[in-house]
């Protein structure tokens, strides 16, 4: 319960006011479920859920279909989401055009979209799941690089997505295992996405 009110409290404090539109970035993964869960649980802000298909997996669909059966879960618990948007992108041919990692790739298109569906619906704010082990792995990979101290700073609670529309991570304090935990206890389901064991892919050499 603590650490339930813990997250709460941190919501409270990044979060714009009770009732605004949130956009809330969930890929399927435990992560992003566990905090759409937190969100809709807790019922003070109205929700629109954003979830782009990176097309590197043959069954990656099936993440976007528990995306949206989990939608029409909650709705039938009268936590209705605004929107629920799901879109699939071709991220290996954009990190071929953009010449750049399939890493870098997905980012830019999914932030890059975030902004866009904030726009269209008016939202006050786009939020995601990072949390305490996903800071850890930025901090590290950032000194392997050979970034500078600001380099290494790692990433911060909130940042401007759009001119007035900003990134916001209140699960930055909060470890990968107590947000499995949560889904466990709620008995609440998640995707395994398996390129997160694809050594193609720098972040899963520091896990």
């Amino acid at each position: 319960m603590a650490q339930l009110d813990r997250i709460a409290a941190e919501l409270e404090r990044l979060l714009p006011p009770t009732g605004t539109l949130v956009v809330v970035a969930v890929s399927g993964g435990a992560d992003s479920m566990a905090l759409w869960d937190l969100l809709a649980v807790d019922g003070r802000w109205r929700l629109a859920i954003y979830h782009l298909d990176h097309g590197l997996r043959d069954d990656s669909a099936t993440d976007g279909e528990l995306v949206r059966d989990r939608a029409r879960g909650y709705a039938a618990a009268g936590s209705s989401a605004v929107a629920v948007v799901v879109e699939r992108r071709d991220v290996a041919g954009l990190a071929r055009a953009w010449h750049c990692g399939i890493e870098a790739a997905g980012r830019r298109a999914r932030y890059e979209r975030l902004a866009v569906v904030a726009g269209e619906l008016g939202a006050a704010a786009v939020v995601t799941a990072h949390h305490r082990d996903d800071q850890v792995e930025t901090v590290l990979a950032n000194v392997l690089r050979g970034a500078d101290l600001v380099g290494t700073a790692g990433m911060s609670v909130r940042r401007d997505l759009r001119p007035g529309v900003p990134l916001l991570r209140p699960l930055l304090a909060i470890g990968r295992s107590e947000l499995r935990a949560h889904l466990e206890q709620r008995g609440l389901s998640w995707r395994e996405d398996a390129s997160n064991a694809d050594p193609r892919f720098r972040r899963n050499h520091l896990r």
